[in-house]
């Protein structure tokens, strides 16, 4: 038998990723902001683009190496790693937020939105049951769980 997911974990993955999507486009729309618009000498804002060059590629990779353990491995650990960075995220946010111009706070709503509800759907229809199994639902026991994106 095939081995099913939750709609729930479904919608996590579309949600989630929609978020990386969203703060990728934010990055490439306000680069120069970030990066170069800065008051440095050239050698001091190499440094700088680096840094935010190797920050951005750590943070990719950790986002999807919880995606995927997440939405596919049901990993209860990785769930609770998530949970904790989206609340540290919108304190962050929370803090900072009168500092962005206009498009960032588009981007920074529309991403955490995303992010936010893609948490929310860990937590809802057939995502605790899935968990709780580590992702052991198989076949037409997945038709028993109720979710409400059905």
């Amino acid at each position: 038998m095939k081995r099913l997911r939750p709609q729930s974990i479904l919608w996590f993955e579309r949600l989630f990723l929609a978020s990386v999507l969203s703060a990728t486009v934010d990055l490439y729309v306000h680069w120069d902001d970030y990066a170069l618009d800065a008051e440095f000498d050239a050698e001091t804002r190499l440094i700088v683009v680096v840094v935010i060059m190797l920050g951005t590629v750590v943070s990719y990779a950790v986002q999807i190496s919880l995606w995927y353990f997440v939405a596919h491995r049901a990993s209860n650990i990785a769930r609770w790693i998530l949970v904790v960075i989206t609340v540290l995220s919108l304190l962050g946010i929370a803090i900072y937020f009168e500092g962005y111009s206009s498009t960032e706070k588009f981007f920074v709503v529309a991403t955490q939105s995303l992010a936010v509800l893609a948490v929310l759907c860990m937590f809802i229809g057939g995502s605790p049951e899935w968990f709780r199994t580590k992702g052991a639902i198989i076949g037409n026991q997945a038709e028993n769980l109720s979710d409400v994106f059905k």
